[in-house]
C-alpha cells in the first residue's frame, strides 16, 4: 500500500476523534444553557472527550510506526483485503451520528426551563440514540487499536531472531509465516466452521500485578516478559534526581539529575543504558545465569532504518525523586549499547506502579518527598 494512501486512511478514521471532541466541547458549553441534566450532558461530554484522546493516541502511534516501516505486509493487507475501507465507513458513520446527537443535545439545553415538557421528552425517547453510539465509538477504537498492535508485531518478527523459541513464545504465535495464509482461509470457511473455530479458540489470562506496601521488599511481583520494543511507542521527556538505592538524605552531593522518557503502560521494563549507568557510578548487578529469563532479556531499537537488538548485561537499583529526597526505589534493567534516538534511561510500567504508589503515600503522610 502507498504510504501516503495509509496515511491518508489513518487520518480519515481518524476524524472521528476530531468529531468527538469537538462536540464534547459544545456539550461542556451547553451545561451553562441547559440548567437542568447537567449531570447527564457532562457525562456524554466525557465519553466524547475519552474516546477523541484514545483514537488520537492510536493514531499517533500507527503514523509514527507507518512512517518508519512504510513496507510492511500487514499495511498492504489491511488494505487489500478491505478493513481500511470497511473503518473508514465506519468513522464516517459515527461521525455523523456524533454531530447529529449533538446538534439535538444543544437545541434542548438552550430551550430552557419554560420547555420542561420536551426536555423530558428528550431525555427519555432520544437518549437511546447516544446509548446506541457509545459501543460503536468503542468497537471502532479497539478496532483501531487491533491494527496498531499488528503493525507492531510484524515489526518484532521482521527482526532478525523471529525464528527463536524466545521471541515465539513471548508473542504466543500471534502472527506467524500462515498468518496471511490462514486470514485468506477464513474468508472461504463456512460461518459455521468460523463459529465453531471461534469457540475453541481460548481467551487469554493476563497475569495480576501489585505494589507492595512502603515498608516491604523492593521486589515487584508481575508478569516476566523477555521481549520489548520501543517502535512506534509515545512518549513524554521528564527529568529527576537518581541515586544509588542505599542513598541518605544527608549525602546530597551523590545524586545526579537526569532526563528520562517515560513510556508509561505501554513499556512493560524499565531500562538504562550501560553507558549512562557507568557515568552515573551505579552499582551494576551481573546477571544470574541460572534465573528464568535473565539472560534472555531483549529489547528492540532503531538505528537509522535497521532494527537492532540489546541484550540485558545487568541490572540496577536507584532512587528516584523530582524535587526532594529520598522518593522510591526503581530497578531498571542495563542494557548492552545506547537506546535509540540519544535516550539513556526509558521507564515504564514497573515506574509507573510505584510512581503513583508513592504518590499515595505521600498523600496520606504528608510527606514532603516529591516523586
Amino acid at each position: 500500500m502507498d504510504p501516503a494512501s495509509l496515511l491518508c486512511t489513518i487520518i480519515t478514521i481518524g476524524s472521528a476523534g476530531i468529531a468527538a471532541a469537538q462536540s464534547a466541547e459544545k456539550l461542556y458549553r451547553a451545561v451553562e444553557d441547559a440548567r437542568m441534566f447537567e449531570d447527564i450532558i457532562v457525562r456524554v461530554a466525557t465519553d466524547f472527550e475519552t474516546f477523541a484522546q484514545t483514537i488520537e493516541m492510536t493514531k499517533l502511534s500507527l503514523t509514527a510506526t507507518t512512517k518508519k516501516y512504510p513496507k510492511l505486509q500487514m499495511a498492504e493487507w489491511f488494505n487489500t483485503n478491505g478493513l481500511a475501507k470497511n473503518l473508514e465507513s465506519m468513522s464516517k458513520d459515527i461521525k455523523l451520528e456524533i454531530k447529529a446527537f449533538t446538534a439535538r443535545y444543544r437545541r434542548a439545553a438552550k430551550q430552557g426551563l419554560l420547555s420542561f415538557t420536551k426536555k423530558v421528552t428528550w431525555a427519555f425517547f432520544h437518549r437511546e440514540d447516544g446509548q446506541k453510539l457509545y459501543p460503536r465509538m468503542q468497537l471502532l477504537n479497539t478496532f483501531f487499536m487491533t491494527v496498531l498492535s499488528n503493525l507492531r508485531h510484524e515489526v518484532l518478527l521482521a527482526s532478525p531472531s523471529r525464528d527463536s523459541p524466545e521471541v515465539k513464545e513471548e508473542l504466543n504465535d500471534e502472527i506467524s509465516v500462515g498468518t496471511f495464509d490462514k486470514c485468506r482461509q477464513r474468508k472461504t470457511t463456512s460461518p459455521s466452521a468460523r463459529a465453531g473455530d471461534h469457540r475453541s479458540t481460548p481467551s487469554p489470562s493476563t497475569p495480576v500485578s501489585f505494589i507492595p506496601p512502603a515498608a516491604s521488599s523492593f521486589e515487584d511481583v508481575r508478569e516476566q516478559k523477555t521481549y520489548h520494543a520501543l517502535v512506534g511507542l509515545q512518549s513524554e521527556t521528564i527529568q529527576g534526581h537518581i541515586a544509588q538505592a542505599n542513598y541518605w538524605t544527608g549525602a546530597a552531593s551523590k545524586s545526579t539529575r537526569v532526563t528520562a522518557r517515560r513510556y508509561g503502560e505501554e513499556l512493560d521494563e524499565n531500562f538504562i543504558s550501560i553507558r549512562q549507568a557507568q557515568a552515573l557510578g551505579l552499582d551494576i548487578q551481573g546477571l544470574d545465569p541460572e534465573a528464568d529469563g535473565a539472560n534472555k532479556m531483549v529489547i528492540v531499537t532503531t538505528e537509522g532504518n535497521n532494527l537492532v537488538h540489546k541484550h540485558a548485561v545487568g541490572t540496577v537499583e536507584v532512587r528516584w525523586w523530582t524535587t526532594h529526597p529520598p522518593g522510591f526505589r526503581v530497578r531498571m534493567w542495563v542494557m548492552e549499547g545506547g537506546l535509540p534516538e540519544g535516550t539513556e534511561i526509558a521507564l515504564g510500567k514497573p515506574f509507573e506502579k510505584r510512581r503513583k504508589h508513592y504518590q499515595r503515600q505521600v498523600s496520606v503522610t504528608g510527606s514532603l518527598s516529591s516523586v
